[in-house]
Protein backbone atom coordinates (compact mmCIF):
# COMPACT_ATOMS: atom_id res chain seq x y z
CA UNK A 1 0.00 0.00 0.00
CA UNK A 2 2.69 2.31 0.75
CA UNK A 3 4.22 2.00 -3.01
CA UNK A 4 0.89 2.69 -4.26
CA UNK A 5 0.45 6.08 -2.16
CA UNK A 6 3.93 7.00 -2.99
CA UNK A 7 3.24 6.61 -6.72
CA UNK A 8 0.05 8.39 -6.37
CA UNK A 9 2.03 11.54 -4.85
CA UNK A 10 4.29 11.61 -7.60
CA UNK A 11 7.46 10.00 -5.27
CA UNK A 12 8.41 7.15 -7.28
CA UNK A 13 11.88 6.85 -5.82
CA UNK A 14 10.09 5.89 -2.70
CA UNK A 15 7.36 3.86 -4.33
CA UNK A 16 10.33 1.60 -5.59
CA UNK A 17 11.66 0.51 -2.66
CA UNK A 18 8.17 -0.60 -1.27
CA UNK A 19 7.47 -2.31 -4.55
CA UNK A 20 11.12 -4.16 -4.28
CA UNK A 21 10.19 -5.19 -0.91
CA UNK A 22 6.89 -6.23 -1.79
CA UNK A 23 8.12 -8.53 -4.25
CA UNK A 24 10.35 -9.97 -1.59
CA UNK A 25 7.39 -10.73 0.82
CA UNK A 26 4.95 -11.76 -2.06
CA UNK A 27 4.59 -15.62 -2.02
CA UNK A 28 5.94 -17.50 -5.88
CA UNK A 29 2.52 -19.03 -5.50
CA UNK A 30 0.50 -15.63 -5.33
CA UNK A 31 0.74 -14.76 -9.33
CA UNK A 32 -2.00 -11.94 -9.07
CA UNK A 33 -0.38 -9.83 -6.20
CA UNK A 34 3.14 -10.61 -8.14
CA UNK A 35 1.69 -9.52 -11.32
CA UNK A 36 0.28 -6.39 -9.60
CA UNK A 37 3.63 -5.63 -8.02
CA UNK A 38 5.64 -6.25 -11.27
CA UNK A 39 3.39 -3.98 -13.60
CA UNK A 40 3.46 -1.40 -10.83
CA UNK A 41 7.17 -1.57 -10.65
CA UNK A 42 7.49 -1.20 -14.63
CA UNK A 43 5.49 2.23 -14.03
CA UNK A 44 7.90 3.30 -11.26
CA UNK A 45 11.18 2.76 -13.60
CA UNK A 46 9.50 4.18 -16.23
CA UNK A 47 8.19 7.22 -14.72
CA UNK A 48 12.13 7.25 -13.23
CA UNK A 49 13.75 7.23 -16.70
CA UNK A 50 15.06 3.24 -16.08
CA UNK A 51 13.13 2.28 -19.45
CA UNK A 52 14.96 -1.48 -19.51
CA UNK A 53 14.65 -1.89 -15.82
CA UNK A 54 10.69 -0.92 -16.37
CA UNK A 55 10.12 -2.95 -19.59
CA UNK A 56 11.93 -5.95 -18.18
CA UNK A 57 9.43 -5.73 -14.67
CA UNK A 58 6.06 -5.14 -17.97
CA UNK A 59 6.81 -8.10 -19.39
CA UNK A 60 6.79 -10.14 -16.33
CA UNK A 61 3.76 -9.13 -15.58
CA UNK A 62 2.23 -9.54 -18.86
CA UNK A 63 2.73 -13.06 -19.28
CA UNK A 64 1.24 -13.25 -15.56
CA UNK A 65 -1.35 -11.71 -16.39
CA UNK A 66 -1.74 -13.63 -19.66
CA UNK A 67 -1.46 -17.05 -18.06
CA UNK A 68 -3.99 -15.75 -15.58
CA UNK A 69 -6.24 -14.62 -18.35
CA UNK A 70 -7.07 -10.95 -17.39
CA UNK A 71 -7.10 -9.61 -20.74
CA UNK A 72 -8.01 -6.01 -19.79
CA UNK A 73 -5.18 -5.56 -17.26
CA UNK A 74 -2.61 -7.49 -19.46
CA UNK A 75 -3.76 -5.24 -22.37
CA UNK A 76 -2.94 -2.03 -20.24
CA UNK A 77 0.35 -3.67 -19.38
CA UNK A 78 0.62 -4.28 -22.80
CA UNK A 79 0.00 -1.00 -23.83
CA UNK A 80 2.93 0.59 -21.54
CA UNK A 81 5.09 -2.21 -22.77
CA UNK A 82 4.61 -1.25 -26.32
CA UNK A 83 5.29 2.50 -25.60
CA UNK A 84 8.51 1.80 -23.62
CA UNK A 85 9.80 -0.25 -26.22
CA UNK A 86 9.39 1.73 -29.40
CA UNK A 87 10.96 4.45 -27.53
CA UNK A 88 13.93 2.22 -26.97
CA UNK A 89 13.88 1.07 -30.81
CA UNK A 90 12.81 -2.53 -30.03
CA UNK A 91 10.13 -5.08 -31.08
Amino acid sequence: MLGEIYQQIQLPGLAKNYYLRSVKLTGVDDVVGRAKVEAALGEVYASLGSNEEAIRWLKLASNKYENLGEFQRGDEVKLSLEKLQQELGEE
